[in-house]
């Protein structure tokens, strides 16, 4: 792969002729495999790596490299003909943030948070809003704002928890919480977004003492208790008794499961299973039931989401998350 020199400086010598110097050592690089663009006008160098690109892009979403650009059009140096620039950050974050900008109302998906963390990063240092809305669309994908996106808590809570905060980003610390609530005990300690989520935690836990599974049986009372319909051969229907739901509240409390994502009605049917005795069964009557008592578990702990970051309502999220959305919008166009 070619490695150019920047271009050498000229002086004016005391007499008048010029001499041409060149460093001890030569500056060289390697040129971005996917963005050393023939048509660039403008070469960004990232420590051994150089990206040749267009200026218009970055300018048109950045006052940072707006103003950068004006200053490098009096430079002295220069590779084919472009002004070069030199950039204090890693080649991969440089990479993630062209990625983004040239791929601008796109689907593209982003796989882990490292990539995501990169792209926020740039998009706040160099106060650009359009990779900026990018990166916290797909955070939210991690971390979602209403219950009909939520699959499973986010591996990395205590992460999401930090750049809500870092990043100004409200909207994702409900989901973040809740997942690091769910975390067990000792790896909420040594301070930081663990002391967030072990105030989540304590809410979390009070909320469903107070609030419980057996509450939300109780609206289903005479389907799931009283039930006396019979299967075959007469086997006796066993519904849902208050032993069967004190154990599964038992876990509920304990935070040993995911109520939101971990199917409700198969924790239900493993307690069947252990209150069952031979001769006993189930009937799609019950089962049903469970499923709408399961389906008011999963909104009312959704509900109360916000509450465990000390946010209030999911209308409240909004509006401060709309906020910062608009301030940025606001401060990469002056």
């Amino acid at each position: 792969m070619d490695t150019p020199p920047l271009s050498h400086q000229a002086k004016n010598k005391p007499d008048g002729s010029v001499q041409t110097e060149q460093p001890a050592t030569a500056p060289t690089f390697e040129r971005s495999e996917r963005f050393w663009l023939d048509d660039g006008n403008i070469v960004l160098l990232c420590g051994a790596t150089g990206f040749r690109v267009h200026r218009t892009v970055l300018a048109m979403h950045s006052p940072v490299f707006r103003d950068m650009f004006a200053y490098a059009d009096g430079a002295d140096d220069t590779i084919d003909g472009c002004p070069a620039v030199h950039l204090q950050d890693e080649p991969a974050a440089l990479t993630t943030l062209l990625e983004s900008l040239y791929s601008l109302g796109s689907s593209r998906q982003y796989e882990n948070l490292d990539v995501l963390e990169r792209l926020l990063h740039m998009a706040t240092k160099y106060m650009m809003a359009a990779p900026r809305r990018a990166a916290v669309a797909q955070l939210k994908e991690f971390f979602p704002t209403d219950l009909a996106r939520y699959q499973r808590a986010a591996a990395s809570p205590l992460r999401g928890i930090a750049l809500a905060r870092q990043y100004d980003l409200p909207g994702i610390l409900p989901a973040a919480c809740y997942g690091a609530a769910l975390l067990p005990a000792a790896r909420l300690l040594g301070g930081g977004a663990a002391d967030l989520a072990l105030v989540a935690r304590d809410t979390l836990m009070r909320y469903i003492y107070e609030n419980g599974v057996v509450h939300q049986f109780e609206h289903y009372k005479p389907a799931l208790r009283a039930c006396v319909r019979r299967g075959p051969g007469g086997a006796q229907c066993v519904g849902v008794d208050e032993d069967a739901a004190g154990l599964v509240e038992k876990r509920y409390r304990q935070l040993e499961f995911d109520v939101l994502s971990e199917n409700f009605e198969e924790i239900v049917g493993e307690v069947f299973d252990l209150m069952q005795g031979t001769g006993y069964f189930t009937c799609d009557e019950c089962k049903r039931a469970v499923e709408e008592a399961g389906a008011d578990v999963r909104k009312a702990v959704w509900r109360i989401l916000p509450s465990l970051c000390s946010l209030g309502t999911w209308d409240n999220v909004k509006e401060m998350q709309d906020k910062s959305d608009a301030n940025w919008s606001q401060l990469s166009s002056d």
